[in-house]
């Protein structure tokens, strides 16, 4: 608090969504929707079967583009949004699907697409990062 007043910047959202809307052809799985996401905050998406859960996330870590509405991450607008660009900006999704590419080791999934080497070949810092990250969460 400075002067006893919060800091308001830290309540500006870091992603905002106004009126974002997304068809599969003639399904419309996002329509008009609106969030804000505030630094540090957590955020549950709760609805029905095909309610859109799934298909925001997929906007938001750069899996599916928007058809319409106004996306705005860190101050800035975003018109082309990718996998990698939501990665570099902290911005994850951990998919629904029990197994990515089955033909892969649970490692290599985890760092689909951001492999530091070539080939889908990890290297001995993602497996060590890959092995805390195992440890954190108790998985066998």
């Amino acid at each position: 608090m400075a002067n006893g007043r919060a800091d308001l910047r830290l309540m500006e959202p870091v992603v905002r969504l106004h009126g974002v809307s997304k068809h599969f052809s003639a399904t419309r799985a996002l329509f008009d929707v609106n969030l804000d996401v505030i630094a540090g905050s957590v955020h549950g998406l709760v609805g029905q079967n095909g309610a859109g859960k799934s298909t925001l996330g997929k906007v938001l870590s750069g899996i599916h583009e928007r058809d319409s509405g106004d996306f705005v991450a860190f101050g800035h607008a975003v018109r082309r949004w990718s996998p990698r660009a939501a990665l570099e900006h902290g911005i994850a999704m951990i998919q629904q699907e029990l197994s990515l590419v089955p033909e892969l080791s649970v490692a290599q999934n985890v760092f689909l697409g951001i492999e530091g080497r070539r080939f889908g070949l990890l290297s001995e810092r993602e497996v060590e990062r890959f092995d805390a990250l195992n440890n954190q969460v108790g998985f066998r």
